[in-house]
C-alpha cells in the first residue's frame, strides 16, 4: 500500500532530512545514464511492489531519454511517469524522480559537472543558474534552517519541493522571472510561510539577478 505524501509543511520539532552528498564508486554525470535509469527503476518497484517497470511509468519515461542531459523537460517527464505509478498528484520524497534530482545535485555540487543547458534564449542581462550561484541558494536554506535549529524548531517538508531542488531544475537556464518564481514556491514549501523571507534564497537568486545586472 502506498506511504502518503507528505502535507503542506508546518514547523514543528523535528529533524530535517538534509541533502548530503554520498560518496559513489561511479562517477557523477549529469546525463541520464544506465546507473542512474537502473535507480529510477529500483524506486518504481519500491512503489509498484512488481518485478519490473510498468509502462508509462517513470522508468519507461527515462528510458526515452537515456543519455539525454538530465534538464527540466527530462525531470518533467520522469515526473509525468511517477504520477502514473502513484496516482498522485505530486512527487514522492525518495521516489524515482528524486533519485534522478539527487543524482545532478551531487554532480552539481562537487563540481564534477557543469549543469547542461536546454537552449533557452533569455535577454542578456539575466546570469546564468550555474552550480556556483545553486550552492549560494542551497547554502541560505541551509543556514535558514540551522538558525531554527538553535531555537529546537525545523521546518518539515519534502526535500524535493523545497528551493535548493527547485533551482536544481532549472539548472544552466537563465535566472529569469518563471526560474525565481520557482525558486519562491520551493522556499514557501521550505518555511512555511505566504512569502520569501529576508536573506532566504529566493532573495538570493534575486540578488545574483541584480548584480548581474548592474555589472552591465
Amino acid at each position: 500500500m502506498l506511504s502518503k505524501l507528505p502535507k503542506p509543511i508546518r514547523l514543528r520539532r523535528t529533524l530535517l532530512p538534509l541533502l548530503k552528498i554520498q560518496s559513489q564508486s561511479r562517477p557523477l554525470s549529469s546525463h541520464l545514464d544506465s546507473p542512474t535509469i537502473s535507480k529510477v527503476t529500483a524506486k518504481e518497484k519500491e512503489i509498484t511492489g512488481l518485478d519490473g517497470p510498468v509502462a508509462g511509468g517513470p522508468t519507461a519515461r527515462a528510458q526515452q531519454h537515456a543519455n539525454e542531459p538530465i534538464a527540466s523537460r527530462v525531470l518533467h517527464d520522469i515526473t509525468e511517469g511517477e504520477k502514473v505509478v502513484t496516482g498522485r498528484t505530486r512527487t514522492m520524497k525518495g521516489g524515482p524522480t528524486a533519485e534522478v534530482q539527487s543524482e545532478l545535485a551531487k554532480a552539481i555540487r562537487t563540481g564534477e559537472v557543469v549543469p547542461p543547458s536546454r537552449g533557452v534564449q533569455s535577454p542578456k542581462r539575466d546570469p546564468i543558474l550555474d552550480p556556483s550561484n545553486i550552492a549560494k541558494i542551497h547554502a541560505a536554506e541551509q543556514k535558514f534552517t540551522e538558525d531554527l535549529e538553535t531555537l529546537g524548531v525545523t521546518p518539515v517538508g519534502a526535500v524535493v519541493d523545497g528551493p535548493t531542488v527547485a533551482a536544481q531544475r532549472h539548472a544552466g537556464e537563465r535566472i529569469d522571472g518563471r526560474v525565481l518564481h520557482d525558486i519562491t514556491e520551493g522556499e514557501k514549501h521550505l518555511t512555511g510561510l505566504n512569502r520569501p523571507v529576508k536573506g532566504g534564497p529566493s532573495s538570493v537568486a534575486q540578488s545574483i539577478v541584480g548584480k548581474s545586472r548592474n555589472q552591465r
